[in-house]
């Protein structure tokens, strides 16, 4: 029998590109967390200009297409926060902006 273990040379952290184009010809299409070093992954949520939430999962591995209900959100800049517990127990969270470039 084999084991195999994979190990970082990193500190944990949920990576989240800055910016990606939603345009759905096959790169950079969608924008997701990438949890790293992370036990529990509690949610990535997107917020437009005015503060309402356009998307919402607790699945690191679904992403948004840049839509909200089939609707392209315009070119511009939003809000992201990830969350997550780590493999040691600590609570983090990572905020930041995204911008959609069509």
């Amino acid at each position: 029998d084999d084991t195999l273990i994979k190990g970082y040379n990193t500190k944990t952290d949920m990576y989240v590109p800055s910016a990606f184009t939603a345009n759905l010809v096959g790169r950079n299409d969608y924008l997701r967390a990438i949890p790293i070093g992370i036990k529990t992954f509690l949610g990535f949520d997107i917020y437009g200009r005015w503060g309402g939430l356009l998307f919402h999962t607790t699945d690191p591995s679904q992403a948004w297409d840049g839509r909200v209900r089939g609707n392209d959100q315009p070119n511009g800049t939003y809000v992201y926060v990830a969350r997550g517990i780590d493999y040691l127990g600590n609570y983090i969270e990572k905020s930041g902006t995204v911008t959609i470039i069509r």
